[in-house]
């Protein structure tokens, strides 16, 4: 952990921080609240959008044509959904790296699909950086919507 101070810059090896500055480093409540909350939140969107479909399901030939342009509407509103919530997560990132410009040297960053970038996929790209935890669940709900997609465009 690189800790600056106003007398200059201390590094200590997480190994050597003991549990509690392990857990502080990597962990910030008001973060993790944040984060259950838009997840609980998708998914109830998740769940409403599934029972919705459902119950527009046709029943003979002549609203067969209403279902298709109604997935095509919902699949289009999905992908304008899915435009906003990568702006979302580029503009995170961006204020995360922002404050954390040393820590976040290294990592590699897909602005054109922030959710597959390796610093939210791959373990051995993850920082020990407060905030981090908004980009996982910014890049859940993308990775959420894009099954959406998938599902609408495949039906």
């Amino acid at each position: 952990i690189a800790i600056r101070h106003e007398g200059g810059f201390l590094k200590v090896a997480m190994a050597d921080g003991g549990e509690e500055l392990r857990w502080q480093a990597c962990f910030d409540p008001q973060d993790a609240v944040e984060s259950l909350r838009r997840a609980r939140l998708e998914k109830a969107r998740s769940i409403g959008a599934h029972l919705e479909t459902s119950r527009k399901k046709p029943t003979g030939s002549a609203s067969t044509t209403s279902t298709v342009s109604s997935t095509k509407e919902e699949a289009e509103m999905v992908r304008k959904v899915i435009t906003a919530q990568r702006n979302a997560l580029n503009n995170a990132y961006n204020r995360l790296l922002a404050s954390n410009r040393s820590a976040l040297r290294g990592s590699s960053w897909n602005s054109g699909r922030p959710e597959d970038s390796g610093l939210i996929n791959v373990f051995a790209e993850r920082r020990a950086v407060l905030g981090l935890g908004e980009l996982d669940s910014l890049a859940a709900a993308i990775k959420s919507n894009l099954r959406k997609l998938h599902d609408l465009e495949s039906n």
